[in-house]
This record gives C-alpha cells, sequence and structure tokens, in this order.
C-alpha cells in the first residue's frame, strides 16, 4: 500500500513539473511585429488594492522606460494573479502575462480579439513574501514581453 501510495505522489509529481515547464515556454515573438503600445490591465484573484496598484505602475514604468508607449487603443497587456491560501502556511499562486490584439480569422474575414503572446507559471511562497514574490514574478515576465516586443521592433 505505501508503495502504491509513493508511487501515485511521484506520477503527481512528475505531471504537475511536466505542466508547469510547459507553462514557461517563451511563445513566438512574430506576432509583435509593428507593436508600438499597449494598454495595461491588471487583474487580482483577490482584491488587494495596494498589490494591483504596485503592479500597475511597476510594468507601466517597464514598458515606459524600455520605449513602450502605455495608451488605450492598439493593444492590452494582461496581468492576471490568482493565489490560495493562509496566513500561516503560505500562498500558491499563479500569474499569467498575455496580449490581446485585434486579429483577422483568414477563413471569414472577420475581426476578433484574440490573445497573440502569453506566458505564465506557478509558484509558493510564504505569506510574508507574497507581495514581493508576485511582483519578482510578474517584472520576469513583463521582461519576457519587453525583450520579444524589442526583438521584432529593433530601434533604428
Amino acid at each position: 500500500m505505501k508503495r502504491l501510495l509513493a508511487a501515485g505522489l511521484l506520477l503527481a509529481l512528475v505531471v504537475c513539473a511536466a505542466t508547469v515547464g510547459a507553462q514557461n515556454q517563451s511563445p513566438p515573438a512574430h506576432m509583435l511585429k509593428g507593436l508600438t503600445s499597449t494598454d495595461v490591465l491588471v487583474a487580482l484573484g483577490e482584491e488587494d488594492l495596494t498589490l494591483k496598484r504596485q503592479l500597475q505602475t511597476d510594468v507601466e514604468l517597464r514598458l515606459r522606460q524600455s520605449g513602450i508607449t502605455v495608451s488605450k487603443g492598439e493593444a492590452d497587456l494582461f496581468v492576471v494573479v490568482n493565489a490560495l491560501g493562509r496566513d500561516e502556511i503560505g500562498y500558491a499562486y499563479s500569474v499569467r502575462v498575455e496580449l490581446k490584439q485585434p486579429v483577422m480569422v483568414l477563413a471569414n474575414r472577420v475581426g476578433a480579439i484574440a490573445t497573440t503572446w502569453s506566458v505564465g507559471g506557478i509558484s509558493t511562497t510564504p505569506t510574508s513574501r507574497f507581495a514581493a514574490s508576485v511582483r519578482n514574478d510578474v517584472r520576469d515576465m513583463v521582461d519576457e514581453f519587453i525583450n520579444a516586443v524589442l526583438s521584432m521592433n529593433p530601434k533604428k
């Protein structure tokens, strides 16, 4: 019985590790060609207004510092954070950064809004480090987005 339980636990860990690894693969950057501006929208599963404002400011500042204009219209960069936890044991959370842009469906020439670039992952952290951990993960993912945009739109 103990062997069966251990084997089941090992299988679950392998499946989880494979899933996390798949989530962290870099998406193709070619969908970012010509992108010069984006709006930033932050959503948190838990309404922590302080963290939400910090993330909004962090992301907008990093985009502006890299030369990407922050404005409404061309595209929307979504930062989505979901967390589950307790003060005494810490948090498990997911972070997703995704760009949504207008696209044209070739089969019927209908316009739509679609996710054209995204990256995400899951993590755990002690309660005392929750905000800092989320901000670091978002920063890393936004930096990946910025690098992808700049690789497809080199400065002249």
